[in-house]
């Protein structure tokens, strides 16, 4: 593998030689140590590594510029930690949903608090059950804002959309519900039966879950009446009889946070401290019901495995004048973190487009006898022409062969990475549903931000709360970037990587405009996270981007071989925090050390010049799935 390699001073370039096609050299920021996972990860497989899928996106049409960032592990398609650009003046400019995720949006918001460490100790436990009971948690888990069985939505079919617990709706239909694809079985479905376990001190988990395999269609989470939902209800302040209807959800993706801030639930000035003003253009008619039914329902919750809200303390500051921009003062200081996206929306809109995506393939993959006369027929012409009677049939069938070969692989190449063009109606109508799905998030993540605010500030009144940034980390964006000493029009996807612009840029909020935009990067569970800005040299190196997080280094599946809930409780306990989760399994999957060291992963950031240090959080409190 390292023969394929070429160490730069701050990256390593993986070369052409190491896969056939490959039409750009990937560039990774990664260090020696952050190479060696890396290069395990190859030798165990061939075909699911991170140098694979980078070659593999390397090799699409269009491709401008791939980057590794120190965060890279193997994903679906597109590595987690990637970024790829494509140029949009050309016909085959590359859209894919493997090149966002199936959390679409998925990000984190940061809010810093007038409170201090030493005052919220005291309620520490009280704030952690508090916020556990209030803020839905979990796959299945539903939101807590109240429901309704009606809509005056008239672009939807409201019999789509069945809410109650009467034989008639026992479904959620789609149009597109009947077909199974091969990328259904990639998130398998379970049920959580709650189980309590006794306290361990302060770092107990309340009602740790044991997940159990079922058959799960969607349908079991909208057994709940509307009366029982709104009984739930930790939203119910911020919509005053307003109930979460097909109508009200079209409009949170069709407008973002500007419907949160016409519904007066969040200030206009915040939206301006939000990635694209948490708005991007897009249409709800293109969002299928099943996916409109997992939005009603978990609009305002967690999601599972690496998702999380944490209440934190500012450990360390780096930069004491662009964290005073950002409202942080001293060390000690209390911040919260919200780490979540899309939900079941962005999952079902991400398996539709796959799976459309996929027959596009097998269609244009399958050259039947019609074609075939019609390319021929069209060769030999072209052989006429030249007056080439003697080559003509073997140039002909010669051509028609090659002309198999390019869509068989083509074909090959869409079922690892899952492409189309973003100008062609799949792709166009793929990229328009993200944009919703990704104003879904926006709104997810600002109603768990007011639902912390409203249940901290009932505990220690008077505690002012100020929004920092809200960064997305998996998305596609349209960007003007610099390429050849040429400004060019590009789609750049974002998979498991945060934007990170540089001051002046023109898409960051005038607040940010000296010292860059912020960065928000989560560590692994019960380690420290960070807050950093975009440089400079990140439009140039890293298509202004940065690492979203640690990065895995294990599996899930090798984590729950490896470690145990037991070591995992006590070392959070050491660490004076308190842990609140639905699952121990989860706790066990997201063990600190399935994760690569979030401290050396920000350090090569910030040695290649695309992000800069301002100040490190440490967690209190953590609330999961």
């Amino acid at each position: 593998m390292l023969e394929h390699l070429k160490h730069n001073e701050d990256n390593f370039v993986l070369s052409k030689s190491y896969k056939k096609g490959m039409n750009v050299e990937p560039i990774l920021y990664i260090n020696e140590k952050l190479l060696e996972p890396l290069c395990k990860e190859h030798s165990n497989s061939s075909e699911m590594n991170g140098f694979t899928q980078l070659a593999n996106i390397a090799s699409l049409p269009s491709v401008t510029k791939v980057v590794g960032l120190p965060d890279l592990h193997c994903g679906y398609g597109f590595p987690i930690g990637s970024v790829a650009a494509f140029d949009l003046s050309q016909d085959e400019c590359v859209v894919s949903p493997f090149g966002v995720g199936f959390d679409i949006n998925c990000g984190v918001r940061c809010v810093a608090t007038s409170l201090d460490i030493n005052t919220l100790m005291k309620r520490q436990n009280e704030l952690a059950d508090i916020l556990f009971q209030e803020i839905p948690v979990g796959m299945y888990h539903e939101s807590n804002i109240k429901q309704s069985t009606k809509s005056d939505d008239k672009t939807s079919s409201i019999n789509d959309c069945k809410f109650g617990t009467s034989n008639d709706n026992k479904e959620i239909q789609s149009s597109d519900s009947s077909n199974v694809n091969k990328y259904s079985n990639i998130n398998t479905t379970s049920t959580c039966s709650i189980i309590n376990i006794n306290k361990v001190d302060d770092a107990s988990v309340k009602n740790v879950a044991t997940e159990k395999n079922s058959k799960n269609d969607g349908s079991q989470n909208l057994r709940l009446s509307s009366e029982e939902i709104y009984e739930r209800n930790g939203l119910k302040t911020f919509f005053p009889g307003k109930t979460l209807n097909l109508e009200v959800l079209n409009q949170i993706l069709e407008h973002g946070l500007d419907y949160l801030v016409n519904m007066k639930i969040i200030p206009e000035n915040e939206k301006f401290l939000v990635e694209s003003s948490g708005k991007m253009e897009s249409n709800s008619r293109l969002i299928n019901q099943k996916a409109k039914a997992r939005g009603i329902q978990q609009l305002g919750s967690l999601g599972t495995g690496n998702h999380y809200l944490e209440i934190q303390k500012v450990s360390k500051i780096y930069d004491n004048e662009k964290a005073k921009i950002m409202g942080i003062y001293k060390e000690g200081q209390i911040v919260f973190s919200i780490h979540t996206g899309s939900r079941g929306l962005g999952h079902v809109t991400c398996q539709e487009y796959l799976k459309k995506i996929d027959e596009e393939c097998i269609a244009k993959s399958t050259l039947d006898k019609k074609l075939m006369l019609k390319n021929g027929k069209k060769n030999l012409e072209e052989d006429l022409e030249n007056i080439n009677f003697a080559n003509r049939a073997t140039n002909s069938y010669k051509k028609i062969h090659d002309k198999i070969l390019q869509f068989q692989e083509k074909k090959i190449l869409d079922n690892q990475v899952g492409f189309t063009s973003v100008h062609t109606q799949n792709g166009t109508n793929y990229y328009t549903s993200m944009c919703a799905a990704s104003n879904f998030a926006f709104a997810n993540r600002a109603l768990i931000d007011q639902i912390t605010r409203k249940n901290i500030q009932a505990l220690f009144p008077q505690t002012e709360c100020k929004l920092i940034y809200d960064v997305c980390h998996n998305i596609a964006k349209k960007e003007k970037h610099v390429v050849d000493n040429h400004k060019i029009d590009l789609l750049v996807h974002r998979k498991g990587a945060s934007r990170s612009f540089p001051p002046f840029h023109a898409e960051i909020p005038d607040v940010y405009q000296n010292i860059g935009q912020p960065v928000i990067i989560g560590g692994s569970m019960g380690t420290c996270s960070y807050i950093l800005t975009g440089c400079d040299k990140s439009m140039e190196k890293s298509l202004g981007s940065a690492c979203h997080g640690a990065g895995r280094v294990f599996s899930r599946a090798i984590s729950k071989k490896m470690f145990n809930l037991d070591d995992i409780l006590a070392d959070m306990h050491s660490k004076d925090i308190v842990v609140r989760s639905l699952s121990g399994l989860g706790l066990i999957e997201e063990a600190p050390n399935s994760y690569k060291d979030v401290n050396i992963v920000v350090d090569v950031c910030e040695n290649a010049d695309i992000a800069r240090k301002v100040c490190q959080l440490e967690p209190v409190i953590v609330i999961k799935g």
